[in-house]
């Protein structure tokens, strides 16, 4: 089975950011709780862009399986609308892979399906794509754990109530979000501009935890969010591999 993430308004994201609180010297104060990415990233699933695809193999119906093998690849613009049908073909971008569709760069060996919900946990960094207003913004989610509810087989498996939860450090947020703010705000949002400043400022308020998954020590300053994303899946075909797109172009330089 080959999922992508997501089919139209279905997809939904769940931030987990303790209420939008941050913890700093044993005290708790209200910070930025974001905008919803749910918009930009179903207008782009309907058009066939960028998504995420998840590979499962040797997937069969059963409600119990163990040592599930497969990889995570960042789908690329496949041209036009999808059908949704099964039939598919979604291409994979190159920086997603080593080399081919038969080595991704996120692989993993033992995950699992317990109950028909298929788990794996720890697989490393995903590259997300919080596209805004069609700049792509790749946000590394550290200490992934993806999970989802498997329904059908073959071309016509499905997921619902799936969930990528994880940690953003602050540092990649704010970073990601520089350096795509000039291009989905028509040149508004550059460097040195105050409305920048505070949307930045509003990123590092909204740290809950600490980037190596702890939160426990009120005397350190949180410089991580914890974050959960929420999809559901349609199966498709496997691709081909092909070049990533080329940056935004920034207006502000």
């Amino acid at each position: 089975m080959v999922g992508v993430m997501g089919k139209g308004s279905r997809l939904v994201d769940r931030w987990h950011r303790s209420g939008g609180q941050r913890r700093s010297g044993g005290q708790r104060r209200r910070g930025w709780r974001g905008t919803s990415p749910t918009a930009s990233l179903n207008e782009s699933l309907d058009k066939g862009e960028q998504t995420l695809l998840i590979r499962l193999d040797a997937l069969d119906t059963q409600p119990n399986q163990v040592q599930l093998s497969g990889g995570l690849f960042r789908g690329a613009d496949r041209g036009g609308p999808p059908s949704w049908s099964g039939s598919d073909v979604w291409p994979v971008t190159a920086s997603s892979v080593n080399g081919s569709t038969d080595s991704p760069k996120v692989a993993f060996q033992n995950s699992y399906v317990t109950a028909g919900t298929w788990v794996v946990t720890s697989v490393g960094i995903i590259d997300f794509d919080l596209g805004l207003a069609g700049a792509p913004m790749l946000v590394p989610i550290r200490d992934a754990t993806v999970t989802m509810l498997l329904a059908g087989a073959g071309s016509g498996a499905s997921a619902s109530m799936g969930t990528i939860s994880g940690i953003i450090r602050t540092v990649d947020l704010v970073s990601a979000f520089a350096k795509v703010a000039g291009a989905f705000s028509d040149g508004q949002l550059c460097p040195g501009s105050p409305t920048l400043d505070g949307a930045l400022a509003a990123f590092r308020a909204a740290s809950d935890i600490m980037s190596d998954g702890s939160n426990g020590d009120p005397s350190k300053e949180c410089d991580a969010i914890s974050v959960g994303i929420g999809f559901d899946a349609i199966s498709v075909q496997l691709g081909g591999v092909v070049a990533d797109p080329p940056p935004a172009v920034d207006p502000c330089n």
